[in-house]
């Protein structure tokens, strides 16, 4: 009796484990794809952002009416590509 309890121990331990490296390896691909790709810079008093994972490039524009900021899209190689 004894070896069959600690048998049901050992594999409900190692399903825990499987189960929480999956979650892991999940929400690690998950932010890994997800942030980091931008990149902000400016030029000659405009501010810019390049999507590097796409080659997207976004101009920050500001509404004086309402001051809100707003990104507007400027270059994609994908456009370019596709003619």
């Amino acid at each position: 009796m004894k070896q069959y309890i600690m048998g049901m121990i050992t594999g409900a331990s190692l399903i825990l484990c499987a189960v929480m490296f999956i979650g892991a390896t999940e929400a690690f691909h998950r932010d890994n794809t997800n942030n980091g790709h931008f990149q902000a810079f400016g030029l000659d008093g405009e501010a810019f952002l390049l999507d590097t994972r796409d080659g997207d490039l976004y101009q920050y524009v500001l509404n004086p009416k309402t001051n809100m900021t707003a990104l507007t899209p400027i270059y994609s190689p994908r456009l370019i590509n596709s003619k």
